[in-house]
């Protein structure tokens, strides 16, 4: 039985009994039964902040709010040791309509909620603190690792989506560091929400920034102003992603430091765009020479569209009459006031490191729509790529929720039918791609002629909250690749310059 099934049964019956006391006579003399409903109200609105936000179980907290209201008379009546049967004239048909109502939001609570336990992977975990001093940002470091008893897995650094953070894919790195892989992701104070910290604190989600991100994902390759968000966003997570990878090698064995070491980096909305402009600069490739691929999800390019300037008005000539001045300026403060749109693409990245995008297969159908950057980035990158998309999956089905907030995976859903393991399909896909990658990787360079040399040093300015230690030597172990992972789901992929993977 799912842990959130207990408050929501719980609910239901302290809100169904004093409704069937209306037809038990041997109910009637149990005056008690009139508090229950508070009781349900109660735990109603204790489920938020122990679950967190929980949209399947609106309905039901609003029918509750309802009920208790036209339930204080006989509150206050209990309250006060007088009789009170008015419970006894409500008719039954009322009554009937009234236990239809809480059956529906029943049935939208139970049906929608969550098929994983409530919390967060636990074993395995590693959390650590990043302070960037000099932009005064924290970082906070989740760290997915397991012994390999024959040497070190390859490394997936991973930016999570905006809305949702850490807390959205915590299932899909702990599946990839199920199937072999080390695994780091991380949030950041004032960007991601909701926050987890070092401690494993979550805190609350911000109702303006999912707002924000909302009309980022739904308009950002539509309305100029919303376009700018969006292109400040990806440039936010970039900021990140070129702090972030020189430091956090150090908070891993020896056997992460050196310069050879394998790395494929993934990102979900805006670091998925920031990666692939990241893939396209040849200081980044320079500077990290062990990035193998990127894997892009849902990452709408937004730095990749321009609006046209607006209009320019002529002014009317100084001895014009004054109609034709004041209409001259009407028409041109009216004009600035319309929201300009998006009217094409400025410069579209091209990725020089192989890529993979994962896309809704909405993309599919409406390839004119918001991803046709993405379509036109992938078929026009110099190195090899792929993009794909499972049958049936909407834009949030890559990340938990279609098992910690199955509601949301429904009012996003894809063309088709969905896979029957959308999360452990998310994580054969990335894995099998960077499998591939390895594989390659390993087929060119034998592991016995590698160069052991360790990374270049970390700059003085870390931030790191742990004891400065000299780099110790690199470890003989061998990188360990995973196996390939068999995926459920069916799934469209095209290929560009890539082997099937």
């Amino acid at each position: 039985m799912r842990e959130i099934w207990i408050p929501e049964s719980i609910i239901v019956i302290f809100l169904a009994l004093p409704l069937v006391r209306t037809f038990v006579k041997q109910m009637w003399e149990l005056d008690g039964l009139v508090w229950l409903p508070l009781l349900a109200l109660g735990i109603a609105i204790g489920i938020f902040p122990a679950y967190g936000f929980r949209p399947e179980c609106l309905p039901m907290l609003i029918f509750t709010l309802v009920f208790n209201f036209f339930n204080v008379p006989l509150l206050v009546s209990s309250a006060t040791s007088r009789l009170n049967d008015n419970f006894r004239d409500q008719g039954p048909f009322v009554t009937v309509l009234v236990l239809m109502l809480l059956g529906g939001a029943a049935f939208l609570m139970i049906a929608f909620s969550p098929k994983v336990s409530a919390g967060l992977v636990s074993d395995g975990i590693q959390m650590r603190k990043i302070r960037d001093g000099a932009r005064q940002r924290d970082y906070f470091v989740r760290i997915y690792e397991s012994a390999a008893e024959e040497g070190i897995r390859p490394l997936i650094f991973l930016v999570p989506p905006e809305a949702g953070s850490v807390s959205s894919v915590d299932l899909v790195c702990a599946g990839l560091r199920d199937r072999g892989f080390t695994v780091i992701t991380y949030s950041r104070r004032g960007l991601d929400t909701p926050l987890l910290d070092e401690n494993g604190k979550k805190y609350p989600v911000s109702l303006a920034k999912l707002r924000a991100y909302w009309r980022i994902f739904r308009q950002g390759t539509a309305l100029k102003k919303v376009n700018e968000n969006g292109k400040n966003l990806e440039a936010e997570r970039r900021s990140d992603i070129e702090y972030l990878l020189p430091r956090i090698l150090a908070l891993l064995g020896s056997g992460f430091r050196r310069a050879d070491f394998p790395l494929i980096l993934a990102g979900y909305g805006a670091g998925g765009s920031a990666l692939t402009y990241l893939a396209e600069s040849l200081d980044f490739i320079s500077r990290f020479t062990n990035v193998k691929g990127i894997v892009s999800i849902e990452g709408r390019l937004w730095s990749a569209y321009r609006s046209d300037p607006p209009v320019a008005f002529s002014q009317p000539e100084a001895n014009a009459g004054w109609f034709r001045r004041w209409w001259s300026g009407a028409v041109s403060r009216f004009s600035r006031l319309r929201a300009r749109r998006i009217t094409g693409f400025d410069t579209l990245p091209r990725p020089r490191i192989p890529s993979l995008y994962i896309v809704s297969d909405r993309a599919l159908y409406k390839r004119r729509g918001q991803y046709r950057a993405v379509f036109e980035t992938q078929r026009n990158s110099p190195a090899p790529s792929a993009l794909a998309a499972f049958t049936g999956a909407g834009p949030l089905d890559y990340c938990d929720y279609p098992l910690t907030h199955p509601v949301y995976s429904l009012l996003l859903s894809g063309e088709g039918s969905k896979s029957k393991d959308p999360v452990g399909d998310t994580v054969g896909l990335i894995g099998n791609f960077a499998v591939m990658l390895l594989k390659q990787e390993t087929a060119a360079v034998p592991q016995d002629n590698v160069n052991t040399e360790p990374a270049p040093a970390l700059p003085d300015d870390t931030g790191i909250e742990t004891a400065a230690a000299p780099p110790p030597e690199p470890p003989a172990a061998k990188i360990i690749i995973p196996a390939r992972s068999a995926i459920s789901g069916s799934f469209h992929i095209e290929t560009r310059g890539l082997p099937d993977f």
